[in-house]
């Protein structure tokens, strides 16, 4: 956190628009078609047991990522000077974690859904750095 406390010295500005930019994008990508499409459900529509306990697996955890967003703002919001600053960073540092952690589980069901759809076919190269590697 201290890496984002240097920042201090040419303004708060370019790290509120990183952290804004990075607290609404996910809400921007599903606004534009980019959020998540529909389940795979069993006959007439349902969720199949497993499929319900991972719905409500992933959701849990969302809930939880959620709340320590939540937590770490009502600090930042409270806090003044230098602490303001560790404040931010701390948002910033869990937002980019939180993203990474999203990416990451949404190229895994990514993967899932591929080979469900296409038995047998090769994998795709893996995400790493918000690309696929050639």
């Amino acid at each position: 956190m201290r890496r984002l406390s240097k920042l201090a010295g040419a303004g708060l500005a370019p790290v509120l628009v990183l952290a804004v930019g990075l607290w609404t994008a996910p809400a921007a990508e599903a606004q534009m078609g980019g959020g998540p499409g529909p389940m795979h459900h069993g006959a007439m529509g349902q969720m199949t047991p497993e499929q319900q306990k991972m719905h409500d697996q992933m959701m849990a955890e969302m809930q939880a990522r959620q709340q320590k967003l939540d937590d770490l703002v009502a600090k930042m919001n409270a806090a003044t000077g230098a602490e303001k600053v560790d404040a931010i960073a701390a948002v910033v540092n869990e937002l980019v974690e939180q993203r990474g952690q999203m990416r990451s589980h949404m190229w895994q069901m990514h993967e899932e859904q591929m080979k469900s759809m296409h038995p047998g076919a090769p994998a795709t190269p893996a995400l790493e750095g918000g690309q696929a590697n050639p």
